[in-house]
């Protein structure tokens, strides 16, 4: 009986959940700052549009509930500047957690996110294919810059100032503290390049490592930069 009782209590929770309507949670939902015109479903599966991140899908996972911590399924799409798949997750500590991003995003969705230094997608565009990226912010926190970004992920069609550059691996390990990147060269990379970047909060950034290219354009570019086979710069933004 016992047995019986409890499989009901459980299905009844369930239930609960998916008939909350998803009005109920758009409070939460606002103060991401997605920029929501639009609301449908339930907080167990629903739809959402934002004319900052386009259509957003969810469904949510009720294995997270015995980690003390609500999580959803996560899909979003806006025309050609992003399409990204990812776990989202909100702990008792209002702390945002992004797990197992796929898709691409592009230069010009980062820049509109400010999550970038304007200097830089100002003169570069590219894409970013996240290979196994995890992220968090606090909730509470007005800065779009997360708490903590750890994986990797594939810069594409590195296009600078006219000139295209092949793709680039990204190594990311960082916290509110620095963020800091690896990046190597990918085989059909016009820069052969082995360079430590690390980036503080108060927006210096610190590169060092070599870069090596046989494109005379690009040398003439780099050299125009006061850069040659080695790297050793500061840049405050």
């Amino acid at each position: 009986m016992k047995k019986y009782i409890g499989l009901f209590l459980i299905s009844l929770f369930f239930f609960a959940i998916s008939s909350i309507p998803v009005g109920l949670f758009s409070t939460s939902i606002n103060k991401l700052n997605l920029q929501i015109t639009s609301l449908e479903g339930s907080v167990w599966q629903g739809r959402a549009y934002s004319s900052q991140f386009g259509v957003i899908d969810w469904d949510f996972s009720p294995l997270a509930l015995m980690y003390a911590q609500f999580a959803w399924e996560v899909k979003t799409q806006r025309q050609n500047t992003h399409q990204l798949e990812f776990d989202l997750g909100v702990d008792i500590f209002e702390q945002l957690t992004l797990e197992n991003i796929k898709g691409f995003t592009t230069s010009t969705f980062l820049k509109e996110l400010a999550i970038l230094p304007q200097e830089i997608t100002d003169f570069a565009l590219f894409d970013i294919q996240p290979d196994d990226l995890n992220a968090t912010w606090d909730l509470d926190s007005p800065s779009p810059k997360p708490q903590s970004l750890k994986g990797v992920a594939q810069i594409k069609k590195l296009n600078i100032l006219g000139k295209h550059l092949g793709d680039y691996r990204l190594e990311f390990n960082g916290t509110d503290e620095q963020i800091s990147t690896v990046i190597t060269a990918q085989e059909n990379a016009k820069l052969q390049t082995k360079l430590d970047a690390v980036l503080t909060p108060n927006k210096l950034l610190s590169v060092q490592g070599s870069i090596q290219t046989n494109h005379q354009d690009i040398k003439l570019l780099l050299n125009d930069a006061g850069i040659k086979d080695s790297v050793l710069l500061n840049y405050q933004f």
